[in-house]
């Protein structure tokens, strides 16, 4: 294995890691925090997980970015490779700004859509990755 692999798998590896805390984070909060009603609690969780949201969130942006060309300069890269791709980074992008918008809303909906949009987008990296593995 070269250099440059373990470098490709680093990137992998370290953006699925930051979207399964992103993820599981969005998914603990609408099953675990938010039935219980307190919004004390309930605040104090998301300024805990923010601390890790954040970061999680420009690992993902960033591992995303060299990611992305390192696919479309793939030989097996084509036009259907081209649109999951697009319709991964639309829905990891309307995750993105939803919770931005739900930081300042406060909505319960709007945080339910985001995760949703969230998990379109790791279901189709695991579809992309599958069709399309490492070279």
């Amino acid at each position: 294995m070269s250099v440059n692999d373990l470098a490709l798998l680093a990137l992998r590896v370290s953006h699925a890691v930051a979207a399964l805390i992103w993820l599981g984070g969005g998914l603990y909060y609408l099953i675990a925090i938010r039935p219980l009603a307190n919004q004390e609690l309930a605040s104090s969780a998301q300024r805990r997980f923010g601390e890790w949201a954040r970061p999680a969130t420009l690992v993902m942006l960033a591992t995303g970015v060299v990611l992305l060309f390192e696919g479309l300069s793939s030989n097996t890269a084509g036009i259907t490779y081209a649109g999951l791709l697009a319709l991964k980074i639309v829905a990891a992008l309307g995750a993105f700004w939803l919770v931005s918008v739900r930081n300042r809303s406060r909505g319960g909906s709007v945080a339910e859509r985001a995760v949703a949009l969230g998990m379109a987008a790791f279901v189709l990296g695991v579809v992309i990755s599958t069709i399309w593995p490492a070279e």
